[in-house]
């Protein structure tokens, strides 16, 4: 009988491992704050979060962001495939700032993005730009700073979405 209780509980213990891994991998991929788990039809399918997300970012742009997190979600389906970047400044000011300076340096033309054009998108000003192979939105939401590139797919639609869900 000894035998078991021991067979039980080791097999409890195992349900509650796998439970609680199961649990911390769907908070893990699209329950983050910011990054929803589907978007317009395209599902996450790698998210990078906290220090990661911030080193990325500052090896694309190098260390003077002044970022408190950051958050990039790389997501695809049938209808399309593209990448959310989220950079969390201070305060709605350092984001306004932070936009502005990547709007002179994509303007300055020494980037591979062509010069962004300032639209209104459902309300939202929303700067739209082209290159490297995708169509690319970058806009403000509080203390945040967005970029939407849209790989494949609708990118109109795509970014009526995204201005919705993120």
């Amino acid at each position: 009988m000894k035998k078991r209780t021991g067979l039980g509980l080791a097999l409890f213990f195992a349900l509650g491992v796998l439970a609680l891994t199961w649990t911390s991998f769907r908070a893990n991929v699209g329950s983050q704050p910011g990054m929803p788990h589907r978007w317009d039809g395209l599902t996450l399918t790698h998210q990078v979060t906290g220090q990661e997300a911030l080193q990325d970012v500052a090896r694309l742009h190098g260390q003077g962001l002044a970022l408190k997190d950051a958050s990039i979600g790389h997501y695809s389906g049938p209808s399309g495939k593209g990448q959310v970047w989220i950079g969390k400044a201070g305060s709605p000011q350092e984001a306004a700032d932070l936009l502005q300076r990547m709007t002179r340096a994509i303007n300055q033309g020494t980037s591979p993005f062509a010069p962004p054009q300032l639209t209104r998108v459902e309300g939202q000003e929303v700067y739209s730009t082209q290159g490297q192979g995708a169509s690319h939105y970058y806009y403000l939401r509080g203390d945040r700073v967005l970029w939407v590139q849209i790989e494949s797919g609708d990118p109109q639609a795509l970014l009526g979405e995204a201005l919705k869900v993120f």
